[in-house]
C-alpha cells in the first residue's frame, strides 16, 4: 500500500468514502454502493496505509537466507496502475535514515551482508542478478538501455527435462562483493543496483 497523494489527503478530486477497510491482518472489506453488504478478501497478510517499509520488509526477509541457502526466490508485484507496486518494491532509494527503502534495496542490502560475511568465512562467493520488469504485457530488461527495451526480445523458456524457468535475451551483470569489515553505505554491490534504481525508478 502506497502513501496518500496529495488529492487523497486534501479531499480533492480524488477523495471520498473509503472503500476498502482492513480487518484484522490478513482481511479486506470492500464496500460498493451496489452491494448490500461489503465483501470480505482473505490473504495471508494485508498492511494498512500507515505501514513502513521495514514491516513489509519483515515479511519477506527470510526469503533472503533462502537465495542463500541456494534456493530460487522470486517476489511479484502486482496490481493497477497507483496501487502502490513502485512504492512497495523499490521505496524511496534515496532515503537519508533509509527507512524509505523498499524491497529491493533492502533484500540487496541483506544480500550483499551475507554475500560479505560467507566471503569473510573463506567461501568463494558469486553474484549476478538481472532487473526485470512486465509492462503492458512486455518483458523489459531494465538493466540496459531505454532503446534497447524492444518488445518480445526476452523470452520465457521452461526445461521439460527439470522443470527449471530461464529467460533468453534478459541481460545480467556481475556484483561486486566487498569484504566483511565494509559498512552497506561503502558496498560497491549496493552502488551498482542504486544506479539501476536511478535509471529505471
Amino acid at each position: 500500500c502506497r502513501p496518500l497523494l496529495g488529492a487523497e489527503e486534501g479531499g480533492g478530486e480524488a477523495a471520498g468514502e473509503a472503500a476498502l477497510s482492513l480487518l484484522g491482518d490478513n482481511t479486506l472489506s470492500l464496500a460498493t454502493p451496489a452491494a448490500r453488504s461489503p465483501a470480505l478478501f482473505t490473504f495471508d497478510q494485508v498492511f494498512s496505509p500507515r505501514a513502513s517499509q521495514e514491516e513489509v520488509f519483515r515479511q519477506v526477509q527470510p526469503l533472503v537466507q533462502s537465495v542463500c541457502d541456494g534456493y530460487r526466490v522470486c517476489v511479484f508485484s502486482y496490481g493497477q496502475t497507483g496501487s502502490g507496486k513502485t512504492h512497495t518494491m523499490a521505496g524511496d532509494v534515496h532515503s537519508a535514515d533509509g527507512a524509505g527503502r523498499g524491497i529491493i534495496p533492502r533484500a540487496v542490502q541483506e544480500l550483499l551482508r551475507a554475500a560479505r560475511r560467507l566471503k569473510g568465512e573463506g567461501w568463494a562467493v558469486q553474484l549476478t542478478a538481472s532487473f526485470l520488469e512486465i509492462y503492458n504485457e512486455d518483458l523489459r530488461d531494465l538493466c540496459s538501455p531505454p532503446a534497447a527495451h524492444a518488445p518480445n526480445k526476452i523470452k520465457i523458456y521452461r526445461n521439460a527435462q527439470n522443470n527449471k524457468v530461464f529467460l533468453q535475451g534478459a541481460g545480467q551483470f556481475d556484483v561486486p562483493v566487498g569484504d566483511e569489515k565494509q559498512e552497506d553505505r561503502e558496498d560497491e554491490g549496493y552502488a551498482v543496483f542504486q544506479k539501476l534504481f536511478d535509471q529505471a525508478v
